[in-house]
């Protein structure tokens, strides 16, 4: 067995821990210890994920592009430059317009 000693320097992160210690109704020792052990676990699962072939794990389309019938089922055909309307749309979004 291992013992640690943990400093704070942040008041913060210190604050932050003894609400959520109280709120699971744990000290703050054993807080710390469960969320330690919990990143721990997360980091050994996210090793174990086999990392995958993008050219092995992925398929072509099953039916081809086919052009819409009508014009009006041409969506955005209006616009002309495409980064000015996206950064139109991000300000609007901001702004809630």
């Amino acid at each position: 067995m291992q013992t640690v000693q943990i400093t704070l320097q942040d008041a913060q992160l210190e604050q932050a821990i003894m609400r959520l210690a109280q709120q699971r109704r744990q000290n703050p020792q054993e807080f710390i210890l469960a969320a330690v052990r919990h990143y721990v676990f997360e980091l050994e699962q996210h090793d174990k994920i086999p990392k995958l072939d993008p050219l092995q794990h992925s398929q072509a389309p099953a039916m081809p592009f086919q052009a819409p019938k009508d014009a009006s089922d041409l969506m955005f055909q209006d616009i002309e430059n495409s980064a000015e309307f996206a950064k139109q749309l991000r300000q609007r979004a901001w702004r809630h317009e």
